[in-house]
């Protein structure tokens, strides 16, 4: 299910980056757009991180719950879009370094 959000999340003006709406038909132009689509994921993945680190996330709860309602991703992207405080980058890479075996086994890239 987390791909078809993801690309539901990719081409929806509503819910993401509007790729819909850039009505591009070049592979080369398509490929550039994809990148910045990777990064900017990227970027509101390590918000997110930092958010949930410490406790910013629980601004978006409408209750208090000690449920998840929101994934990182989310979190992240209201906390970039909405202009949080947040700590500095520095931070956060040092947070992706010290990630668990299991999390970066996830992010793994394999050919």
């Amino acid at each position: 299910m987390q791909i078809e959000l993801a690309f539901r999340d990719l081409k929806s003006h509503r819910y993401g980056q509007a790729m819909e709406d850039s009505l591009t038909r070049r592979g080369e132009r398509l490929q550039i757009l994809l990148l910045l689509n990777t990064l900017a994921t990227f970027a509101s993945w390590l918000a997110g991180l930092g958010c949930e680190a410490t406790g910013i996330a629980r601004w978006l709860a409408p209750r208090s719950s000690t449920r998840k309602l929101y994934s990182t991703l989310r979190v992240g992207r209201e906390a970039l879009v909405r202009h949080w405080p947040m700590e500095p980058v520095s931070r956060w890479l040092d947070r992706l370094r010290t990630l668990h075996d299991t999390v970066r086994e996830q992010m793994t890239l394999v050919l």
